[in-house]
């Protein structure tokens, strides 16, 4: 399991509470920015089968991390993305093979499932 956070103060927080937990094996902090972790992450031939994005609403990551996880070797087909973001702000239906296919809406916030497909068609 790995989690990317960007700000230095939450991974602090967060290797903290992995230690309260005594998840020190198994689990990975990457303290950075999103896209770069992806890369890094690729680099390693790390792969996953769910990826949960959550970055701050107004950020402007979304379109950059899902057309990497959709190229990139970090997710394969069948995998699944899903996407925290605002109600409002509509993602689009496909980022390359990288395709919607459910949305829950709940108040302000939304949840994107995109399923990663298989480029041979």
């Amino acid at each position: 399991m790995v989690f990317i956070e960007s700000s230095r103060r939450a991974c602090l927080v967060i290797e903290a509470n992995f230690r309260t937990l005594c998840l020190d094996d198994g689990v990975r902090l990457i303290c950075g920015d999103a896209s770069a972790a992806l890369t890094q992450l690729a680099e390693t031939s790390a792969q996953f089968d769910l990826v949960f994005f959550d970055p701050p609403y107004a950020s402007g990551l979304y379109d950059d991390v899902l057309n990497k996880l959709a190229a990139g070797t970090v997710v394969f087909p069948g995998s699944i993305v899903i996407v925290e973001h605002r109600a409002k702000d509509r993602l689009v239906p496909a980022y390359s093979n990288l395709e919607l296919y459910r949305q829950v809406k709940q108040g302000e916030s939304a949840l994107s499932f995109y399923e990663l497909l298989t480029s041979d068609f």
